[in-house]
């Protein structure tokens, strides 16, 4: 019985994090969505004009550099700018 204790107290911590994972990608993907404008599945630079930030880092950001961000890429741009926020 103490162990279904403790997985309830881990499975109730845990799920706010899980919630928050999914809100987070929700909104990474939105945004992804947003600049995509002729939803071809990438953000060209043309496309990213409205987005200072990711042209600033458009060469780090574009990995296999094709010339585009792909939607991976653009999570991973997302994510580093997150953890960014969270070290000030």
């Amino acid at each position: 019985m103490k162990t279904n204790g403790i997985l309830l107290a881990v499975a109730v911590v845990l799920l706010p994090l899980s919630a928050n994972a999914e809100g987070y990608s929700a909104t990474t993907q939105e945004k992804f969505n947003k600049l995509d404008t002729n939803h071809d599945g990438y953000i060209s630079q043309a496309e990213a004009k409205s987005h200072a930030q990711l042209m600033q880092k458009w060469s780090t950001t574009d990995a296999n550099k094709d010339g585009k961000i792909e939607e991976s890429e653009f999570s991973a741009f997302e994510e580093d700018m997150m953890s960014k926020k969270m070290m000030k």
